[in-house]
């Protein structure tokens, strides 16, 4: 876009990306405070932000799901870019309302857009656990898409709180994380030390009754003197 949406979050510091060459010129010269860059998405990495990757507090990503041709990729690479303190923020329309903003957009001539990609929160939920992402906050926002004055805050603010209810919102959200992953240990043998005198009859039932233990089971037998 044109850098509104960045802007409207009053960052001390900030980048935007987009893919169109002219969107970003625009987006340069109506706030020439916040970086942009031209790119894919998908093409971002680490090297390309340079110093900001290794600040990351935040990740918006709004009605970027919904076109991208390859959900999986997408999210995937940014997890790269993603460290255990950065907070990525999805939000797209919520795709039960996708007809009336498309009778919307008919009815006020505006032009048409791309068709976009009808995810289900599963689904959702498979692409962030494959990717290692984590959900901290999932929620439904704007009930009520149009401004009546008091009537249209009151229901956006309350209503949204009502279990059943708070599902007809428009905008979905998601916040989501990257957690450090936990170090795996590596798989242990044991040795058992079993002391003896006098036990032959209940040496024999020793082995068949020892459980495996770790990678491997070593058991020794320290016999004192038996007759």
């Amino acid at each position: 876009g044109t850098g509104d949406n960045l802007a409207s979050l009053n960052l001390r510091k900030g980048t935007g990306v987009d893919i169109a060459p002219a969107m970003i010129e625009v987006a340069q010269k109506k706030f020439p405070g916040l970086k942009f860059l031209c790119s894919d998405v998908d093409a971002l990495t680490p090297s390309s932000l340079g110093e900001d990757a290794q600040n990351l507090d935040y990740i918006y990503a709004i009605n970027l799901m919904v076109q991208v041709p390859d959900i999986y990729l997408t999210l995937k690479n940014i997890s790269s870019l993603m460290q255990p303190k950065t907070r990525l923020v999805l939000m797209d329309y919520t795709y039960y309302w996708d007809s009336l903003i498309r009778l919307y957009a008919y009815l006020s001539n505006k032009m048409p857009g791309i068709k976009q990609n009808r995810i289900h929160c599963s689904d959702y939920c498979k692409f962030f656990s494959n990717n290692g992402l984590k959900v901290i906050r999932r929620s439904h926002e704007m009930i009520l898409p149009f401004y009546i004055p008091f009537f249209s805050h009151f229901i956006n603010r309350i209503f949204r709180l009502l279990p059943f209810i708070n599902k007809l919102g428009m905008i979905r959200v998601f916040v989501l994380s990257k957690p450090t992953p936990e170090p795996q240990i590596p798989e242990m043998s044991c040795s058992v030390v079993i002391p003896c005198k006098n036990e032959e009859k209940n040496v024999e039932l020793i082995l068949p009754r020892m459980p495996k233990m770790g990678k491997s089971t070593e058991i020794v037998f320290v016999d004192d003197q038996s007759t």
